[in-house]
């Protein structure tokens, strides 16, 4: 049994798999919404154990959910290798002209050594 395979022995990685990304983070909003309804209805029993600050935990996942969506809605409307890309600036140097090469490195100053007694 090797451990290692090189590249060439490997085979092509298989392609993602598409998924409902907005679909499972609605129903993880739904949960925490439910578990929100449920800590609110025992606030009082729960601030009397201590821990109270249970409210909290479902409010965070929500928050994360709503972040969640809105990441998930952003990285959508981005363009991909499946998509057609946005063409490129008109006012764009091409690779290799003067407009691409760095500027040339000022020359060294004189009398930088360090003198000697």
């Amino acid at each position: 049994m090797r451990l290692y395979l090189r590249s060439a022995d490997r085979r092509p990685d298989p392609p993602p798999l598409r998924t409902n990304d907005r679909a499972v983070i609605l129903a993880g909003l739904a949960v925490w919404a439910v578990l929100l309804v449920a800590a609110l209805a025992l606030h009082s029993r729960l601030a009397a154990a201590g821990r109270g600050w249970w409210v909290w935990t479902p409010v965070a996942g929500i928050v994360l959910g709503l972040y969640g969506l809105h990441y998930v809605r952003k990285r959508d409307s981005r363009p991909t290798a499946d998509r057609s890309p946005s063409p490129a600036p008109a006012d764009t140097a091409p690779t290799g002209t003067a407009a691409a090469d760095p500027a040339p490195a000022p020359p060294a100053r004189e009398g930088t050594q360090a003198r000697r007694s």
